[in-house]
């Protein structure tokens, strides 16, 4: 059994960012509360939430899915808003138009990229994610030490990241 360490992020990035410390085919789909609609392939998770209420904050679990470490999204909004369209695309690597380096040791690349919600109406969002025990063993990692990094244009910015848990 290959251990993981869970690790929450509480931020919606909506550039690359990469999870940092110190293929192949198939579609599914999956529907969850809210009319939210979960399809995963290798690589790529795409989630559509049909509607959230003001105020209101909608959890989704993704479904285990080849190459992408996200595993939740949980986003609050201000005003209600429809046809929420979040897409998480792990990246091979770093994008060449990004020439800064990450500091330590990259585990991956994704991207995140939503349609139809502006990050003025989001109050709050919380990125769950997984990074394989292996790895960290291999790359003499502290699992305490793993953080998010989002690109921003001009730099990477760290974003506040704590371990919940591992399995």
């Amino acid at each position: 059994m290959t251990k993981t360490a869970s690790v929450n992020v509480n931020a919606l990035p909506s550039a690359g960012v990469a999870a940092e410390a110190g293929g192949g085919g198939g579609v599914a789909e999956t529907k969850v509360a809210n009319k939210t609609t979960i399809e995963t392939k290798a690589g790529k998770v795409n989630i559509t939430i049909a509607d959230i209420s003001a105020g209101n904050t909608t959890n989704v679990p993704i479904p285990k899915t080849q190459d992408v470490a996200v595993v939740r999204l949980e986003i609050t909004v201000i005003n209600a808003t429809k046809n929420v369209l979040i897409s998480v695309n792990k990246l091979d690597q770093k994008p060449t138009e990004i020439t800064k380096e990450v500091a330590g040791t990259v585990y991956n690349y994704f991207q995140i990229d939503k349609k139809n919600i502006e990050d003025t109406n989001i109050k709050t969002a919380r990125l769950d994610f997984k990074v394989e025990k292996s790895w960290l063993d291999l790359n003499n990692i502290n699992d305490t030490t793993v953080s998010l990094y989002r690109w921003d244009g001009s730099g990477w910015n760290k974003v506040f990241t704590s371990r919940v848990n591992e399995d």
